[in-house]
């Protein structure tokens, strides 16, 4: 039987979200309480920018705790959305490791042969990998700490048992 498992995005996400939430309704009241003359409609900037920073946060918050996945683990391969819409197969993944510092980290899926994956992808797909991006630098894959629901350690774990 296939095993498929299918992950939301996690905490630091959501994390994320609810502080940028946060700081544009902190700017708001700032701009309503000390801003007397210097802004113009000082109500209706602070209005707004306490409209934006809870629809940001109240949106940020529905679409990770009831949106699609955010990686899918199978037989077939592995697929991050953050990596556009590439399934990884598993036979051109080499090894799963961490790096990165404190505030930075990163589980690492490391592709064996650049070349070959990029000729057995569609052509779309493949494009979208040789132009990288924020989790892509080929021949490395990169999943944030903290953007999957899930310990890391137990992630690298699973992945590892596909290998």
């Amino acid at each position: 039987m296939a095993e498929r498992i299918e992950l939301k995005a996690g905490l630091g996400r959501l994390r994320n979200g609810l502080v940028v939430g946060a700081v544009s309704v902190s700017i708001g009241i700032w701009v309503l309480i000390f801003a007397d003359e210097a802004i113009q409609q000082r109500e209706l900037t602070a209005a707004i920018l306490i409209a934006v920073g809870l629809a940001f946060a109240g949106w940020t918050y529905v679409k990770i705790r009831h949106g699609g996945p955010l990686m899918v683990i199978s037989d077939e391969g592995l697929w991050f959305r953050d990596w556009g819409n590439v399934t990884l197969p598993w036979r051109f993944v080499d090894k799963v490791y961490a790096r990165g510092g404190r505030l930075r980290r990163f589980l690492c899926v490391e592709v064996n042969d650049r070349e070959k994956l990029l000729s057995a992808l569609p052509a779309k797909e493949s494009e979208k990998l040789r132009r990288g991006g924020p989790f892509v630098k080929l021949p490395v894959l990169l999943i944030p700490y903290g953007s999957v629901e899930g310990a890391p350690e137990d992630l690298a774990e699973t992945l590892e048992r596909h290998l």
